[in-house]
């Protein structure tokens, strides 16, 4: 049985396009769900919107966030790729970048900024732990100020063209993850019709289930006697006990059924 993926990636995939900016918020820290026809799996979030991303046809995805810089541990060549195309977009861009993806705050807003603007390539960009990132919302300093005002303007003025390795016809995209909304100034997505804001939930009984029947461990005791009626059941009964449980918590959880037998 096939699964439909999880409401948070729909919503990306339906309003790209129409949003060039989507704030992730919620569940952000936890391992993912992702469904592959009858396969169901866990990864990570990055994992997650990297096989998205480059699904929908984004030829350059990166990640940043205020701790690693400039980076991507899916794919870490696309770095280098990333950077040499920095380099023919803007020079002065580019020499604020180093080799190991790091640099300033105000320097990789300014890069982010470059990339949302660029119609040379189809890109996504995931700007991770903004909640760490900024300072009080209601009280920036006047640095972070000044580099949200301008993603915030970047993000107005995305245009769709086509990607010359894709062929695909994208609209350069800004993917914020934070704990909450109001991590962000309220300034920045309040009426703002180019910004989205997505929630990730735990994972939903349907999404357990699928999860707890793909598990490659024996979670059932004596599952082979139960038959395909009594397995049924006692997989509902799995799902029904883990309401609320995080991917995180339900993998533990599978992993401590398959260790018992």
């Amino acid at each position: 049985m096939s699964h439909q993926q999880p409401r948070w990636r729909q919503d990306i995939e339906t309003f790209e396009g129409v949003r060039s900016t989507f704030l992730l918020t919620g569940n952000v820290h936890d391992l993912q769900l992702e469904f592959d026809g009858d396969t169901c799996f866990a990864d990570s979030l990055d994992g997650c919107l990297y096989s998205m991303l480059t699904s929908m046809g984004f030829s350059q995805v990166i990640f940043y966030d205020r701790v690693r810089g400039f980076h991507n541990s899916v794919d870490p060549a696309m770095v280098d790729s990333f950077s040499r195309w920095l380099a023919d977009e803007r020079a002065c861009a580019a020499d604020a970048l180093s080799a190991d993806g790091a640099c300033t705050f105000p320097a990789a807003m300014e890069i982010i900024s470059t990339t949302m603007g660029s119609v040379s390539r189809c890109s996504a960009v995931v700007f991770d732990l903004v909640t760490s990132s900024l300072s009080a919302p209601d009280r920036l300093m006047e640095e972070e100020r000044e580099a949200m005002a301008r993603l915030l303007v970047a993000t107005k003025g995305v245009q769709r063209h086509a990607d010359p390795q894709t062929g695909k016809s994208l609209a350069n995209l800004l993917l914020l993850v934070a704990d909450k909304p109001n991590d962000v100034p309220s300034w920045f997505y309040v009426g703002n019709p180019y910004v989205k804001v997505v929630t990730l939930t735990t994972p939903s009984r349907e999404e357990r289930l699928a999860y707890i029947q793909a598990h490659p461990g024996p979670v059932l005791a004596d599952a082979a006697e139960l038959g395909e009626r009594g397995r049924a059941r006692a997989e509902g009964s799995l799902a029904n006990m883990t309401e609320g449980f995080s991917c995180l918590e339900l993998d533990g959880f599978l992993a401590g059924c398959a260790r018992e037998g």
